[in-house]
């Protein structure tokens, strides 16, 4: 079975970012189909951007949830 992710928050700050985009390289090349990175709030953005530009099939959504907008991450 192909899976869609369509809420994955990949632009996550915490973690490796090379070893993030190795593992996503590596799901692309076995097939994976892909996911949406829904926003979050506006410091994230940039990742998401980098991200969806260094790997194909990852889609990108500009957003805020609620709890960024809950912490006053919106402004």
């Amino acid at each position: 079975m192909r899976l869609f992710d369509h809420h994955s928050h990949l632009d996550d700050p915490d973690g490796d970012l090379d070893d993030r985009l190795a593992q996503l390289r590596a799901l692309v090349a076995a097939g994976w189909p892909g996911a949406i990175i829904p926003g979050y709030e506006p410091s994230r953005y940039p990742l998401a951007r980098r991200l969806q530009a260094e790997v194909s099939r990852l889609w990108r959504a500009v957003g805020l949830h609620p709890e960024a907008l809950a912490a006053g991450l919106g402004d």
